[in-house]
């Protein structure tokens, strides 16, 4: 048995990342589950895991997103947890929150972390408040005249971040040569882009900049680390 008294872990992604997982739970000893759609019958995540889970459906948004379907394989396959790699469920704080009441744990962050810190402006105005040191940033942006201005006092290059968007939906390198013209254009790009693909979403086409990571590393390399907590009151930080 093990932290936790998981035994079997249901792995709610797809693809590279469910592989990973799958081969690490091997080594933990923890019998792994995996799901799919239809279109991911063959994928290598099926096959690598211990048991798999047919989901159905064609799109994500008919398979991987679908809250209900998970929660149930979780459940009809013994899985005494649910891990939702990056992406899709990861972030969702009701399907966290629908874990737990089933008795599943959901292994991540809290419901209560992911509501506090899953829009980036918030999330940053709450590790300023703590005094954790953060790469040069903006709040929210209220008009293109701002997001010009603030662009030019941090310097490019620089990343457009959807204050409500994923790590690898929404952002945008916005210039990597520094002239306002391209600025504009992927502000105006991004914007566009993030009302088709978030539609009614309570945030909207909503905008955040932070430095681009190549210049942090190419000036802070030293001040860069990455902070891993377990949920066992241990928080471990790696340079």
């Amino acid at each position: 048995m093990h932290e936790k008294g998981l035994t079997k872990v249901l792995i709610a992604n797809r693809g590279e990342i469910a592989v990973r997982i799958c081969r690490t739970l091997k080594e933990m000893g923890i019998a792994s589950v995996a799901v799919y759609s239809d279109a991911d019958r063959n994928s290598q995540h099926v096959s690598a895991a211990d048991e798999a889970v047919a989901l159905g459906g064609q799109t994500a948004a008919e398979s991987y997103l679908r809250s209900e379907l998970i929660l149930q394989a979780a459940k009809d396959t013994g899985a005494q947890g649910i891990i939702p790699g990056y992406g899709f469920l990861s972030e969702n704080a009701d399907f966290a929150e629908a874990c737990a009441e089933v008795g599943i744990q959901f292994i991540g962050p809290t419901p209560d972390q992911l509501r506090r810190f899953g829009l980036k402006h918030e999330a940053r105005a709450l590790a300023e408040a703590a005094g954790v040191p953060l790469a040069p940033g903006t709040g929210l942006l209220q008009s293109l005249d701002e997001a010009k201005g603030a662009a030019a006092e941090i310097g490019y290059p620089i990343m457009l971040k959807s204050t409500a968007g994923g790590a690898f939906q929404h952002d945008r390198v916005a210039d990597f040569g520094g002239g306002a013209f391209r600025f504009v254009q992927a502000l105006q790009q991004a914007g566009a882009r993030r009302q088709r693909y978030a539609g009614g979403l309570r945030q909207g086409a909503r905008f955040v900049l932070e430095a681009e990571a190549a210049q942090l590393i190419r000036g802070r390399a030293d001040k860069l680390n990455a902070d891993f907590g377990a949920g066992f009151g241990e928080v471990r930080v790696l340079r």
